[in-house]
């Protein structure tokens, strides 16, 4: 029965095709369509290439912060390719820049600068979030069509023309690139997760949404006391009551980050080893020694010490030797203070987003001396 549905659409689509290919030449659209391709140039045409390709990303990204701003949360960045649209970390007003450095991401994002989150507007956030996942592809579809459109109207009313050409030439480009946009759309590596994808993960994964929710409270510039005891209360909820997932590791980082640096109080029913993957990030890995050397027994911080240092045969950058200096320092192993503080040494992690925060001055804060307190069990 498919195989008959198929090939009767199949007929239908060529003899369809073959009724306007007829009407076209019998009135000479085709000729004054050719005409209109001769009179772009090969500079028009890259110009036209270069345009489709901004505009894609441009009203790819609209629709992210159209769906924002709707809800009423505030943006904190707005960027297309190298240009950027942001609020100040010191002003608190909107400046625009040039960031050459990100033409390597060849894409464009929308940062919102997260508003206070309690139990009355979690889930609304949540809808937002998602609704506005879900809108930049949406955009990039109606913008397909009313391009598409434009140029039918233009090859029937403006044959021959300047116009006609460039636009052909903008359209197919435009096409290209929301064919290339929807195939990422449902991408999901473990690093990069498209914008359908994670619409769908926001809905129906907590996880998902704190993380989200917790990667974004890095650049916001009101975060409230509120907020953070909302957070970090839904963080121990999720770690005791569910197993663990991909995006446990930033919810554990987070928890275990409250405690140490923050003075949280730690809740004896969240079991740290139990939801953690066999093999951990290098940042992941930090913050279990941390914890072991605050909270546990000898035994356990010389273990997770003992892995910590295993990972270090496998250097491959700054980065990741830092949180080796750092984690000397914090456990008096060794005085590494001066090295840590200071600036040229310190490579970036956000790099790409300097502009929106200050990494060195967050990391300060990290070098300190950690004492022992006391074993989690006689809590």
């Amino acid at each position: 029965m498919k195989k008959l549905i198929f090939f009767c659409a199949f007929i239908a689509f060529f003899f369809l095709f073959g009724i306007l290919v007829s009407f076209f030449l019998d009135y000479q659209f085709l000729d004054n369509f050719l005409v209109s391709l001769s009179k772009v140039k090969w500079f028009f045409v890259i110009l036209s290439c270069v345009f489709a390709f901004i505009c894609g990303i441009f009203i790819h990204e609209s629709g992210h912060l159209v769906s924002f701003l709707i809800d009423h949360i505030k943006i904190r960045c707005f960027a297309v390719l190298l240009f950027v649209f942001f609020k100040d970390n010191t002003t608190k007003k909107y400046k625009f820049r040039i960031n050459f450095s990100l033409l390597k991401i060849l894409g464009g994002f929308v940062v919102p600068d997260l508003p206070e989150v309690n139990d009355k507007n979690y889930d609304d956030i949540r809808r937002s979030f998602s609704k506005s996942l879900i809108n930049g592809p949406l955009f990039s579809y109606f913008s397909l069509g009313i391009f598409i459109f434009s140029f039918i109207i233009s090859f029937i009313f403006l044959g021959g023309s300047f116009f006609l050409g460039f636009i052909f030439y903008f359209d197919i480009i435009y096409l290209i690139f929301v064919l290339l946009a929807t195939k990422s759309f449902n991408l999901n590596n473990g690093f990069f997760f498209g914008d359908r994808y994670a619409y769908k993960k926001i809905l129906s994964d907590e996880d998902f949404f704190l993380a989200t929710l917790l990667s974004y409270q890095t650049f916001s510039l009101n975060i409230q006391e509120q907020t953070n005891a909302f957070l970090i209360n839904k963080v121990k909820q999720i770690l005791k009551e569910k197993p663990y997932s991909l995006f446990s590791e930033s919810l554990i980082i987070y928890y275990i980050d409250s405690l140490i640096f923050d003075g949280l109080e730690p809740d004896i029913t969240v079991n740290i080893d139990s939801v953690v993957r066999k093999q951990d990030s290098i940042q992941l890995a930090y913050y279990k020694v941390l914890f072991n050397y605050v909270f546990s027994g000898d035994n356990s911080f010389n273990e997770s010490y003992s892995k910590f240092k295993e990972y270090y045969e496998f250097i491959e950058n700054s980065i990741e030797d830092r949180y080796l200096k750092l984690l000397e320092h914090n456990i008096c192993e060794f005085d590494n203070s001066e090295i840590l503080l200071d600036e040229d040494n310190y490579w970036p992690e956000n790099g790409l987003f300097s502009f929106l925060i200050d990494e060195f001055s967050d990391f300060k804060k990290y070098v300190k001396r950690i004492d022992k307190k006391y074993k989690i069990d006689e809590i």
